[in-house]
C-alpha cells in the first residue's frame, strides 16, 4: 500500500509537472501573439502620427523603473525591497542606464538578463570587445554587483524565427561566434510552443556560454537562476557524472568560481529537491544554493504560495536559513573578493 501511495504522488507530480509546462507554452503563446499584434498597433498609430519612433507613444519600461522608485522610497522599504535592472543589450543607452542606477546606495541592487529572449551572453555591450571598450560583466565585477541570469531549458523565449547575433552561441555541441549575423531558428514558438523554447535556450543560455563569461570576469557574481530547471536537475541527480547534463554543468561551474551561484526558483517538483538534499553532492554545493521563489510566475498555477514556501521550509530544515538568508546576503553583498 505504501509503495502503491508512492506511486500516486509521483503520478500526481509528473501531471502536474505536465499541466504547468502546457501552461508556460500557452502563456508563451499568448505573449507572442500579444506582442504582434501590440506591434502592429504601435506602428498603425505612429504612422497615423507621422512618426516612425513606435517607442516614444509609450515608454513602458522607463514607467516601470519609475514605480519600482516610488515603492522603494516608502518607509521601511529601502532596505526591503532590491529590484535588478533587467538589461537588453540591444536597448538603446542601456550600459548608461545600468551604470547610473544599479549599485551601492543606487534604486537598482543588481541587473538581470535573459539572453533566449534573442541575445547572446557574449554580446559586447555585455561582455567587450577586441578594443577593451567599457562592458557591463566589467562595471559589475568591480563594482561587486550581482547578476542573475535565466539559466533554464524552459520559461520564455523570442518569438522572432530569425534573429541579429553579435557573440557565442551554442552549435552543434560548441560555442560559434557569430558576428553581426542573421541566425535562424528551426521552430517557431507560435506553433512549436516548448520545443522552440528548448531550441532558442540551448543557443543562447547553455552554460558553457556562462562559462566563458566567467573565465573572462572570474570575480563576476553570477547567479544561473532555475538550476537548469526541474526536469534537467533531476535528470542529473540521476547520473550526477554525465556532464553533458544541463545541471551537472551549473554544478561543475559553481564548484569552480567562488562567486557563481545557483537558486531553485519556480520549483515545483518537490521529490527532484528532496533527491538534491539526498545526493552526495549536495554539501559541496549548498553553500551555492539560493532560494528564490518566482512568485508571480508560481501563483499563476498555484494560488497557495504560503505552502510552497513552507515545503522548501520543511525539506531543508536547518538548511533553509542557508540558501535563504546566509548565501543570498553574500550574493547581494557590494564585496568584490
Amino acid at each position: 500500500k505504501v509503495s502503491e501511495k508512492a506511486n500516486a504522488k509521483t503520478d500526481e507530480v509528473a501531471k502536474l509537472k505536465k499541466e504547468i509546462d502546457r501552461e508556460i507554452n500557452n502563456l508563451n503563446k499568448h505573449v507572442a501573439e500579444l506582442e504582434l499584434s501590440e506591434l502592429e498597433s504601435v506602428e498603425l498609430q505612429a504612422s497615423d502620427k507621422g512618426t516612425s519612433d513606435a517607442d516614444s507613444l509609450f515608454d513602458g519600461f522607463s514607467e516601470q523603473i519609475r514605480q519600482l522608485a516610488e515603492l522603494k522610497s516608502r518607509p521601511g522599504f529601502n532596505d526591503r525591497i532590491l529590484p535588478f535592472l533587467a538589461v537588453d543589450p540591444r536597448r538603446a543607452g542601456i550600459l548608461q542606464e545600468a551604470m547610473n542606477t544599479t549599485g551601492r546606495d543606487k534604486l537598482f541592487a543588481g541587473i538581470k538578463l535573459y539572453t533566449p529572449n534573442g541575445y547572446s551572453p557574449t554580446d559586447p555591450l555585455l561582455f567587450g570587445d577586441e578594443y577593451g571598450s567599457q562592458c557591463l560583466y566589467r562595471y559589475c565585477e568591480e563594482n561587486g554587483i550581482p547578476v542573475t541570469a535565466h539559466n533554464s531549458y524552459g520559461g520564455f523565449a523570442t518569438f522572432m524565427n530569425r534573429i541579429e547575433i553579435t557573440g557565442d552561441i551554442f552549435l552543434d555541441g560548441k560555442l560559434v561566434y557569430l558576428n553581426h549575423s542573421t541566425y535562424g531558428f528551426k521552430t517557431s514558438l507560435l506553433s512549436d510552443g516548448g520545443d522552440a523554447i528548448k531550441e532558442r535556450a540551448l543557443a543562447l543560455n547553455h552554460p558553457l556560454l556562462w562559462e566563458k563569461v566567467m573565465q573572462k570576469f572570474p570575480k563576476l557574481k553570477l547567479n544561473l537562476a532555475h538550476f537548469g530547471g526541474d526536469e534537467q536537475l533531476g535528470k542529473a541527480l540521476e547520473d550526477i557524472n554525465d556532464i553533458n547534463l544541463w545541471s551537472n554543468q551549473i554544478i561543475r561551474l559553481i564548484k569552480q568560481y567562488d562567486n557563481l551561484y545557483t537558486d531553485l526558483s519556480c520549483t515545483s517538483d518537490f521529490n527532484v529537491i528532496a533527491k538534491l538534499i539526498s545526493s552526495p553532492i549536495y554539501p559541496s554545493i549548498r553553500h551555492k544554493l539560493l532560494y528564490g521563489s518566482d512568485c508571480y510566475l508560481l501563483i499563476l498555477f498555484d494560488r497557495k504560495f504560503g505552502e510552497n514556501v513552507k515545503k522548501f521550509e520543511t525539506l531543508f530544515a536547518g538548511d533553509f536559513g542557508t540558501i535563504g538568508k546566509i548565501n543570498a546576503r553574500k550574493f547581494l553583498s557590494y564585496d568584490r573578493s
